[in-house]
């Protein structure tokens, strides 16, 4: 599953950053509030905060590759708000056509 994907990544990240990264897995039953709190659209989801302020996020399973160049920027980012949250594009509603 992806999730047991993630898990084998976390590890491999952990082990590229050293200290600068404490990873934590949410328990289960803590899952939707963390999803809730921040505001990510899918699962896995890779969120990286510094002194419990939001860095940003990385959701689903990428290629190697993908983390390498998307983590300098995350974990160079100041903290800020969670992005809004948005409603995936197969849950959207359809437009309404005209009467």
């Amino acid at each position: 599953s992806e999730s047991d994907d993630a898990a084998v990544i976390l590890v491999e990240l952990h082990k590229l950053l050293g200290d600068r990264v404490t990873p934590l897995v949410a328990a289960r039953e803590d899952e939707r509030a963390f999803h809730r709190r921040f505001r990510f659209t899918a699962f896995p989801a890779l969120v990286f905060l510094r002194d419990g302020q939001y860095l940003g996020c990385i959701e689903r399973v990428l290629d190697w590759q993908d983390y390498l160049l998307e983590l300098p920027a995350i974990l160079g980012r100041a903290p800020h708000e969670p992005p809004p949250f948005r409603l995936p594009a197969h849950c959207a509603p359809s437009p309404v056509p005209p009467a």
